[in-house]
């Protein structure tokens, strides 16, 4: 009986590692991300309006996804958030500009569809 009990918390803290390491790597992707969005805006190569939009939407997105996933608990049960300074300063410079995207999308009645797009990509995270 010992022995089981012994296995089932060494089984148990074994996954808790794989789950604290996969949460790294998908901050790490989505930093990553929001990265890329963030420098297609700074560059602005496209002059399409609801590109640059959509991108700006993108960008924020990813960067809250970066930080849920950087938030969680490392395998000693440490909070030690990475790319806290990183987001704070991309969401710093992106929030003026999520407003303006969110006028634009409603003066354009292009706001519904935008709606719809987080409505779906809320339902599919729980």
């Amino acid at each position: 009986m010992r022995r089981l009990l012994i296995l089932f918390f060494c089984a148990l803290f074994c996954i808790q590692i794989v789950e604290a390491q996969d949460m790294y790597k998908q901050a790490e992707s989505f930093n990553r991300l929001a990265r890329n969005a963030f420098s297609k805006i700074e560059k602005q190569s496209d002059r399409d309006s609801i590109t640059i939009f959509k991108t700006v939407v993108d960008g924020v997105e990813y960067s809250l996804k970066c930080d849920e996933f950087d938030r969680m608990p490392n395998r000693k049960g440490k909070i030690l958030p990475e790319y806290e300074e990183e987001n704070k300063k991309r969401l710093a410079i992106l929030h003026p500009m999520l407003i303006d995207a969110g006028k634009y999308f409603y003066k354009n009645h292009l706001f519904y569809q935008l709606v719809n797009d987080l409505r779906q990509l809320f339902l599919q995270s729980y």
